[in-house]
């Protein structure tokens, strides 16, 4: 694979995950508390209300971050398409790697949210 589609695959892999893992939560919620799917701590797992309201607000919060990050990394990938060849190395060697970052940091936001959400509404504590 040359350095565009190693390019292509590390800046696409991470909002792809985001924005499925949503659709997939929004389409089939996890009906019952589970250890196997769904958005699973300890406050969510608290009761069925806080089980349904966490799943649904993670899988709104992955689509839309799956979104947003999904039109970052177009825009990212039309700007490196017009590097001069001789630089594909270096785009690649700094755009995978902060690509991977801010996947990262996407799903700490979104359980940062959603735990703080739950403890709101719920009036929870650890």
């Amino acid at each position: 694979m040359d350095f565009m589609g190693k390019i292509m695959v590390g800046l696409f892999i991470g909002p792809i995950i985001l924005l499925l893992s949503g659709l997939l939560l929004l389409l089939f919620p996890p009906k019952n508390r589970n250890y196997i799917y769904g958005y699973l701590t300890r406050l969510s797992s608290k009761t069925q209300q806080t089980w349904d309201f966490a799943n649904k607000l993670a899988a709104k919060l992955l689509v839309g971050m799956g979104s947003v990050s999904l039109v970052l990394a177009i825009i990212a990938l039309g700007a490196i398409a017009k590097l001069p060849n001789n630089l594909l190395e270096r785009a690649y060697s700094i755009a995978v790697p902060l690509s991977a970052v801010v996947f990262l940091l996407l799903l700490l936001m979104l359980v940062f949210i959603v735990q703080v959400k739950l403890k709101k509404m719920f009036k929870l504590s650890k």
